[in-house]
């Protein structure tokens, strides 16, 4: 690194001068010298010699320093010529206005050369504050962005605008080949040479290309982008000759450092969220074997079971005996089949294969499909409905609704003594459709009522009721589909209350679905 820094071509930028305003201090001489022509009754030639000095130092202010030197030669011309006898002569009389003049000049030329110095740390200082708001702008700005070419583009961009040179950045790809992930400038490209300069950069982890000894012949400058002994890519800046100042430099190496913990800071991110899949992944797949394990055992053993027994020939059953194994059968079938559909309607859901097939709904006619469904099941629970009359028609996929009701009436019949009563309540409440289901249990403890809705969470009767922990959790990701929602609490009477709420469309499109209806 000491050999870059040696090898810098690093100069003060070189102030430019205009003709104007060398024609600028020429005007303010000229005004200053009628004011003192006309105040020369009044004046000394030491008052006239200061007021010289007005259009020197407003000239040095604004306009530098040689436009200030050319002032100081031209007021002591016109001072020696229109005020020092003999008037209208460059000539003297007194030896002594002579260092009058010199020390007039002395001044003329401190005075611009400090005001010029004065001028360019003013400028320095400015462009120090225009580049520190702009990194604390950057920095803040990526604070919570993940995505790598966003931050790149973002970079090149407001670094290319402080710097005042096209930038690019570049990257790594999956690869290892470095590829352009942010530019400047559209226009700026890589040759051959240029991707060569960068490629040692990058793999080097030191600085090349121009203002360098290392690939000088390059027009771009490559800063290598390291956070530590990590390298995550390469910071480009076009030279092309112009001379880079040690106020260019210092800034350049300040966005480069940004860079790279910004870059590395996604690149951290990335792999943290791959290893918390992994490791949801592992945690899911154990699950689902526990629970299947355990839940497909019991009704496959009892269908087995029911079946060897009918198959039995030596057994004699009565007609009532044998009705009761094929309601054995029957009821493990179903309790098969309601734990495949969730396992199945979980794997959609986490898959993102969950697409609703939204067409109009009658809550009445899901409510009763439901209850079909829930069959011979309900006879150890009375299902008591109360539906508001008039319930308008709501746009939605009628098969996923319809298994959340048959998912929160069994829920409510697992944790619910046998014999109780459960109750499904629909109504309208503003724009919106929402159904309760309450049970007569014990209720839900104030903690779990927003845990029962993940996966396989248990309720802490899980030693006492059977089930997998998916039920719940596939009832959210379809209300939340329909953009709804669904909520547990406990009932005031006792027993927990779990509700959904959809909305309802506008007058709109209830309309034209009525008006379609009539046309067929």
């Amino acid at each position: 690194m000491v050999e870059e820094r040696k090898a810098e071509k690093t100069v003060l930028p070189v102030a430019t001068y205009n003709k104007l305003y060398y024609l600028g201090g020429l005007v303010m001489t000229l005004l200053v010298t009628v004011v003192s022509w006309l105040g020369k009754p009044q004046l000394d030639l030491v008052n006239i010699s200061l007021i010289y000095l007005l259009p020197v130092l407003l000239t040095a202010l604004w306009w530098g320093r040689w436009p200030s030197y050319v002032t100081a030669v031209l007021c002591v011309m016109l001072f020696d010529f229109l005020f020092v006898p003999p008037i209208f002569t460059f000539s003297v009389y007194d030896i002594r206005h002579i260092w009058s003049f010199i020390i007039f000049l002395i001044v003329s030329f401190l005075l611009g050369g400090r005001t010029e110095l004065l001028r360019q740390q003013a400028t320095i200082a400015q462009q120090r504050e225009k580049s520190v708001r702009a990194l604390y702008n950057f920095s803040r700005e990526i604070a919570g962005v993940i995505d790598l070419a966003r931050i790149c583009q973002e970079m090149a961009r407001q670094a290319g605008e402080t710097i005042g040179r096209a930038t690019l950045v570049l990257c790594p790809d999956a690869g290892g080949k470095l590829c352009i992930t942010g530019s400047h400038d559209n226009e700026l490209s890589l040759s051959k040479a240029e991707y060569a300069a960068a490629d040692w950069s990058f793999k080097n982890g030191r600085v090349a290309g121009c203002s360098t000894k290392i690939m000088s012949d390059a027009e771009n400058l490559y800063v290598p982008l390291t956070d530590g002994s990590a390298r995550s890519g390469v910071f480009g800046i076009k030279i092309a000759g112009q001379m880079v100042s040690p106020e260019e430099r210092r800034l350049i190496d300040a966005w480069a450092g940004l860079a790279a913990m910004a870059i590395e800071r996604v690149k951290l991110v990335q792999q943290a969220q791959k290893t918390a899949v992994v490791v949801e992944s592992d945690k899911l797949r154990m699950a689902l074997f526990n629970s299947v394990s355990h839940e497909l055992r019991t009704p496959l053993a009892a269908i087995t079971g029911a079946i060897s027994t009918l198959l039995d020939s030596s057994i004699d059953y009565s007609a009532e005996a044998r009705a009761d194994l094929l309601e054995s059968i029957l009821y493990g079938s179903t309790r098969m089949e309601r734990i495949v559909t969730n396992l199945l309607d979980t794997a959609r859901q986490e898959s993102g294969m969950l697409k609703l097939k939204n067409d109009w709904c009658d809550i009445e006619d899901i409510v009763g499909t439901a209850l079909r469904r829930i069959g011979e099941s309900r006879c150890t629970h009375a299902v008591l409905t109360q539906i508001a009359p008039g319930l308008p028609l709501f746009l939605g996929d009628c098969v996923l609704l319809e298994q959340v009701l048959v998912n929160l009436v069994d829920n409510a019949m697992k944790y619910s003594p046998s014999g109780t009563a459960i109750t499904i309540v629909v109504e309208q409440r503003d724009k919106r459709i929402t159904l309760a289901v309450i049970d007569q249990g014990s209720g839900i403890a104030a903690e779990d009522t927003v845990r029962i809705f993940e996966k396989f969470y248990r309720a802490p009767q899980v030693n006492k009721v059977a089930g997998t922990g998916l039920g719940l959790s596939i009832c959210r990701g379809i209300i939340e589909a329909h953009n709804g929602r669904i909520w547990a609490e406990n009932h005031a009477a006792g027993g927990a209350k779990i509700t959904f709420s959809l909305p309802l469309p506008d007058e709109g499109k209830a309309i034209s679905f009525e008006a379609g209806e009539r046309d067929e």
